[in-house]
């Protein structure tokens, strides 16, 4: 389906949150947490998680890491406003269960906007939040409301500052490069946490 670029906003030297017109009238269903794949020019088709909830104007927001990759590129440098796209329908499993609680969400980089569309949707919700970055430039965003303990990791792999003081019978939802997720996967289950308490998209 078609999306329209309305808005976009460099964040960092690298990071671009960019908002996206889709079809009005038609409410683009999605489930906060999911992700959607996105394809412009002739380039091939990216993922990118939604960053919000869904909103009565039929907006999505995403945050594209600029990894030098042509679609990544594009996006992060050629775009200009009123500019047509292609968006797949959401997909993905990384959604939240109202009756986890409490919740730990542990995000490296920009695997933290899948997260901030779960928060958007369940304000007030006793969410814990572990971001890692490689600097504390790279926390681009601070999100601020009741219930929400956010840590801010300067550690790609924040899953070790969790584990310091970890959660008795959290459940834990994981975001971020495969490298970082598959390591916090591991850790968690070698300190005895229950492999149906961790929830992740491949």
């Amino acid at each position: 389906m078609q999306g329209t670029i309305i808005q976009f906003v460099d964040v960092t030297a690298d990071i671009r949150v960019i908002t996206i017109q889709m079809e009005r009238g038609h409410p683009y269903a999605f489930h906060p947490g999911q992700y959607i794949e996105i394809k412009i020019g002739g380039h091939d088709p990216r993922f990118f998680s939604i960053a919000n909830a869904p909103r009565a104007n039929n907006t999505i927001d995403v945050h594209v890491r600029n990894t030098g990759g042509e679609t990544s590129n594009a996006l992060c440098s050629e775009i200009k406003q009123g500019q047509t796209i292609c968006v797949s329908q959401a997909h993905g499993n990384l959604m939240y269960d109202a009756a986890h609680t409490p919740a730990v969400f542990i995000a490296g980089g920009t695997g933290i906007t899948p997260f901030l569309s779960i928060i958007d949707a369940y304000k007030g919700r006793p969410f814990h939040v572990y971001w890692g970055a490689k600097s504390d430039d790279e926390f681009y965003i601070r999100p601020q409301q009741n219930g929400l303990i956010m840590h801010y990791c300067v550690d790609e792999f924040p899953v070790d500052t969790y584990l310091r003081t970890p959660i008795d019978g959290a459940h834990i939802y994981l975001s971020g490069p495969p490298n970082m997720v598959h390591d916090s996967r591991v850790k968690l289950l070698a300190a005895g946490v229950e492999p149906d308490m961790i929830y992740s998209d491949a």
